[in-house]
C-alpha cells in the first residue's frame, strides 16, 4: 500500500528524529520497579507484516529486514531509521489482519516477570460511530527498548 507523500514525509521525519538518542522519554518506569522504559517511535494502521506477532531487532541487519517487510515496495524510497544498537533494540509489534480500518495498537509497559520480560499492549477498535475504511488493515507499532532487556513475550489485550 502506498502512503500519501505527506504521510511518508511525516513518518520519515519522526523516525529520523527518533534515531540515536542518549535518553528518551519512555512509557513505563525504570530502575528497580520491575519495568523497563519503552518508547513508541512509529505506529499506524497499515503494515506489510500481515501476521500477528512480535519481532525483536538486535542489530542493523535484522532492523533493515523488518523495516523492508513492513514498508514493502515503499522501503526503497524511505530511509532506514537510525537506532543505536549499542544501547537500544527495536521491537516490532503487529496485530495482524483486521476486517476494517480504525484499529490501532496502544503500547503500555514492559514488565519484568519470573520468566523474562512482558510487553503489554492493547488493541483499540474503532468506535461505534467512527467513520472507518472498509478495507482490511494491519495495525503495528515500533518501540525502542533498552538493549539489556533479554527475551520479550507479548501480552496483547483486546
Amino acid at each position: 500500500m502506498m502512503l500519501p507523500n505527506l504521510q511518508k514525509m511525516v513518518l520519515m521525519m519522526t523516525l529520523i528524529l527518533a534515531g540515536c538518542r542518549g535518553e528518551f522519554a519512555p512509557t513505563g518506569a525504570g530502575g528497580d520497579t520491575g519495568q523497563a522504559p519503552v518508547m513508541v517511535f512509529a505506529s499506524g494502521p497499515e503494515s506489510g507484516v500481515t501476521q500477528a506477532g512480535l519481532q525483536i531487532c538486535r542489530d542493523r541487519k535484522g532492523w533493515a529486514q523488518l523495516w523492508s517487510r513492513h514498508l514493502g515496495p515503499d522501503a526503497e524510497n524511505t530511509p532506514l531509521p537510525v537506532v543505536c544498537f549499542a544501547t537500544e533494540n527495536v521491537v516490532g509489534v503487529f496485530l495482524g489482519k483486521r476486517p476494517t480500518g480504525g484499529y490501532s495498537l496502544s503500547v503500555g509497559s514492559l514488565e519484568k516477570g519470573r520468566d523474562g520480560w512482558l510487553l503489554r499492549t492493547r488493541e483499540v477498535a474503532p468506535g461505534e460511530d467512527a467513520p472507518i475504511e472498509l478495507a482490511e488493515s494491519h495495525p503495528f507499532a515500533f518501540v525502542i527498548v533498552p538493549r539489556h532487556v533479554g527475551e520479550i513475550d507479548w501480552a496483547p489485550r483486546p
